[in-house]
């Protein structure tokens, strides 16, 4: 038991960040984001040997960014991955958002200007949850231009 005087407070202060892969391990096309997220937690004692804990979380917000050309002559679906370690990922506790970068990717894509959020499945610690950022329909991506690609971006919220 941590002893101290009544209404005696003390204040733990966390940063925490995303692990960023070594250069030669990093996944190509994705942006990593270097936020830096505070948690403070504040212990006190009241003086009858009961700890209190409470915690504030500052600046939580972590984006990554993946852009990738899809070369117009290909045929296929769009799937989107999330790998969480540490414990299991909750249904829904991840979104992935897929925006056509212009008109010509949100034509082909069956999109709108807007993109489209796609809540990711369940998935036990480690395990890939993958998911189509399309639904059942797949794509043919043909362009007149035949150097032409168009990217399309996706961030996670």
């Amino acid at each position: 038991m941590v002893k101290a005087e009544p209404d005696h407070k003390r204040t733990f202060t966390y940063e925490v960040r995303e692990v960023v892969p070594a250069d030669g391990h990093k996944l190509p096309g994705i942006q990593y984001d270097g936020n830096v997220a505070t948690i403070k937690v504040t212990v006190s004692d009241d003086g009858s040997g009961t700890l209190k804990a409470s915690a504030v979380a500052e600046n939580t917000r972590f984006v990554n960014r993946y852009a990738a050309e899809i070369d117009y002559t290909a045929a296929g679906g769009l799937n989107v991955a999330k790998t969480l370690t540490g414990r299991d990922m909750a249904e829904g506790q991840f979104t992935i958002k897929v925006t056509p970068d212009n008109e010509a990717s949100a034509y082909a894509l069956g999109l709108s200007l807007e993109g489209a959020e796609i809540a990711m499945p369940a998935a036990a610690d480690g395990v890939q949850a993958v998911k189509s950022a399309l639904g059942e329909q797949h794509v043919v991506l043909r362009q007149a231009t035949w150097a032409r690609r168009t990217p399309i971006r996706w961030s996670r919220w």
